[in-house]
This record gives C-alpha cells, structure tokens and sequence, in this order.
C-alpha cells in the first residue's frame, strides 16, 4: 500500500504510515490543496469531514479517495463500509448520503473490489435526484417541459468525476510483485508502477541486469526537468497530454487537462 510494506510495522502505525504515504503523494500533484485523512473511519467522521472539506473549498473541486481494501467488497446496493461509532462492526454508507455531503464539484476515488458496481450506483442516485428535482419544479410551477428547456441538475450532482480501480464484478489484481492499491499508485506515481511494469515483462528492452531495486535510486525530483527523474516526468506528460489532445473532445480535454492540476495529473 503506497509502496509500504504493511507487515513491517505494527497495524496502527502501519494504518498512519499509509495515509501519510497516500497524502504526500496527492501532494507531489497539488501541494496548495488542503489534504485531511479520515483512517478506519465511522459515518459521522466522514459527514464531518466531507462537510468541512466542502465548506472551505466553496466552489472548488474537492476530492474524495475511498481505500477499500481489507474491508467487505461493496453492497448489492453499492454502499460502500465504514465503523460504527463502537468501531466493533463495519456497516455500509450510502452514496446518497455521501452525495449530500461533498455536493459539488468534486472527484471521487474508487480503489476497491467491484468499483464499478460503486461508480454505477452513484450515477444512478445522480440521475434520480435530477428527476426529483425537475418534478418538484414542475410541482412549484417553476419549470414547464412543453415550453422550458431542462433545469440544470442540482448542486449535489451537478458536477462531478469518478474513477474506479476495476469493473462491476471485478475483484482487484493480487499480483504480489505489484503494490495492492495497484488502481492508486497508476494515479498518484505513474512514473514509478510505469517502470516497475516495464522491468517485470519478459520481453523488455532494458538492460539485462536492471533490476526493480534500481528503480529507487533513479536520481532527482519528478517538478525538476534538469534531473533523470524529472526528464521522465516531463516525456510522461508530454506523451499523455498529446494522446489525450487527439481523442479526446476540445471541450472536455480543457475540462481534465486545463482547468484543475489535480485532475489533470490524475487523468494522465
């Protein structure tokens, strides 16, 4: 989990060294953005946080990064798991709830088994608010279908973007060369799980004796072109900005790749 060994240390300290680990990594792509971590949460910790996040963000994008592993896959209903206030029992958290809260902007991290039974879910409670919400209109006399274009959606739903680690009934890999949170290391250290993949192939055109312990002692920092590392980054982005120029729409490339550091850095 984001390049730590668990099993090294004791849980507890293994749990802080992770969110530590994770946060410092988010930072390397935003580091003006105001990181807080909710480890081994209950529903209420996330309500406060979510609430909090939202009320000092204002009108910004705020991201949500949901860990999943070591914890029950989500439910038929696409809840995801939390504590209870005890911390005895796990118990599921609705996405309409955690809708509610973070509103938007914002961008969700899905890093579990079934995903994408997560990401369907949260899309299915988005479009039944929008329902809702033009029926009440309508109930108001405020919106007419037969004279009116369509309302905007609301706030909680207007604008959002998900991610997520795999497919609906999809578990995560268990490759043990490959890190667990394999989903989140392609986002936050793109660079290093690019090489540690490379090297792992059977077929790659390195050099015979590289090895996965040299990938460590590649000199220099990712925001430093003058370096190895940061001539790396810079190749990196340069190849993923250009591919996602020629595919992807105008408007949505300014969207991902122009408007948000963050966003665009996760999306290379």
């Amino acid at each position: 989990e984001t390049w730590i060994d668990p099993f090294s240390m004791p849980p507890q300290k293994a749990l802080e060294a992770i969110g530590n680990a994770l946060q410092k990594q988010y930072e390397r792509w935003q580091p003006k953005a105001r990181y807080k971590q909710s480890l081994d949460p209950t529903a209420d910790d996330v309500k406060k946080l979510c609430t909090s996040l939202r009320r000092n963000a204002k009108g910004e994008r705020v991201l949500f990064h949901y860990n999943g592993h070591a914890v029950p896959k989500p439910t038929a209903n696409g809840e995801i798991w939390v504590f209870n206030k005890s911390y005895t029992q796990y118990i599921p958290l609705s996405l309409y709830d955690l809708q509610t809260w973070m509103t938007s902007p914002s961008i969700y991290v899905w890093d579990c088994n079934n995903a994408g039974l997560v990401l369907d879910t949260f899309q299915k409670f988005a479009k039944q608010r929008t329902v809702d919400h033009r029926s009440r209109l309508k109930a108001q006399g405020a919106y007419d279908p037969r004279t009116m274009p369509p309302p905007p959606a609301p706030l909680s739903v207007q604008n959002y973007i998900q991610m997520a680690a795999c497919g609906f009934t999809e578990l995560l890999p268990m490759n043990p060369e490959l890190p667990a949170d394999l989903f989140t290391c392609c986002l936050t250290t793109p660079i290093k799980i690019a090489l540690r993949w490379y090297v792992l192939q059977k077929t790659n055109r390195l050099r015979p004796h590289v090895k996965l312990d040299a990938l460590d002692k590649i000199p220099g920092r990712l925001s430093d072109r003058r370096t190895p590392l940061g001539e790396l980054n810079w190749i990196f982005t340069a190849v993923t900005d250009t591919i996602a120029w020629n595919i992807l729409p105008r408007e949505l490339f300014q969207q991902l790749f122009r408007q948000d550091l963050l966003v665009a850095s996760l999306f290379r």
